[in-house]
């Protein structure tokens, strides 16, 4: 198990990421300083030899199947191709905010995958 903890700057926030990575599966927070939580997806991979092109299943567990966390954690879980949690409780993101956030938390989970590879 690995726990990242990174505080990013964006403007004139800090935009906090929290990130529990577990054999299998990991977690992920992403926030502001109210560390709200009030978010909570998952998404899976599809099975191997599955319809190409089609995003990855999601649940959502807390908040709107329509928020913008739903669609990152699908998202991420297509790119990655590992299941994840996600929690994103930023309220009402402007649309540069929400790819600055994408693109962050892309980099901090592609880069904590590579090293539980290596491990």
């Amino acid at each position: 198990m690995n726990v990242i903890a990174e505080s990013v700057p964006y403007m004139d926030k800090e935009i906090l990421f929290h990130i529990i990575q577990m054999d299998g599966q990991c977690f992920a927070w992403v926030g502001d300083q109210s560390c709200a939580f009030e978010d909570l997806h998952i998404s899976f991979p599809g099975r191997p030899g599955g319809p190409v092109g089609t995003m990855p299943p999601l649940s959502t567990l807390m908040g709107a199947d329509d928020s913008f966390g739903a669609s990152m954690c699908q998202k991420l879980t297509a790119a990655l191709k590992y299941p994840i949690y996600l929690s994103f409780n930023i309220p009402s993101p402007a649309p540069e905010l929400s790819l600055f956030v994408h693109k962050e938390l892309k980099r901090i989970l592609s880069k904590s995958l590579e090293e539980a590879k290596g491990a």
